[in-house]
């Protein structure tokens, strides 16, 4: 892996950690910047800015926790978990100019911390499943299921660790 990767909360970002790493500003503007680095998932997951904007930025720190891969002062990875009654990865993307540069490998573990367990809940949508494999064999994640067309037609949504 080429630079340092430092795994960072969103909650917890100041406006001195933003400038370090050129985030710009705290607060709903950091927020809508994360938003953008995960803009495409709309196509597998409709209502994803709805839920976004309307569940993990209100809940963030309280219910819901966003953490930062960042490199070279760029958002290298994303993952966003709920924990709770329910405690789920319900988003881990790693920006493609950093695939194979084991930032999934830190988020993953860095969310089983947060989460206080090795096996959370976590769906995977047939379109990104392939790109999640190594990840679910290697931290042994149980398929419990599967929902046919659920988020989208033609598209099956794969369930683990429920």
């Amino acid at each position: 892996m080429t630079g340092t990767i430092n795994i960072i909360r969103a909650s917890g970002i100041t406006p001195e950690t933003a400038a370090a790493y050129s985030l710009g500003r705290t607060g709903k503007g950091l927020l809508t910047r994360v938003y953008r680095e995960l803009r495409h998932l709309p196509a597998v997951y409709p209502g994803f800015a709805r839920w976004y904007f309307s569940r993990v930025c209100p809940e963030l720190g309280i219910r819901r926790e966003i953490f930062l891969a960042m490199a070279e002062k760029r958002i290298a990875g994303v993952a966003i978990l709920k924990k709770g009654e329910e405690n789920k990865i319900c988003t881990l993307k790693v920006h493609r100019d950093f695939s194979g540069k084991g930032i999934g490998k830190l988020l993953f573990e860095e969310s089983f911390s947060y989460l206080e367990e090795d096996r959370p809940f976590f769906t995977v949508s047939g379109a990104v499943r392939d790109l999640l494999t190594p990840f679910i064999k290697k931290y042994r994640f149980r398929l419990t299921g599967t929902l046919p067309g659920f988020y989208v037609q033609g598209l099956t949504e794969f369930i683990y660790n429920r």
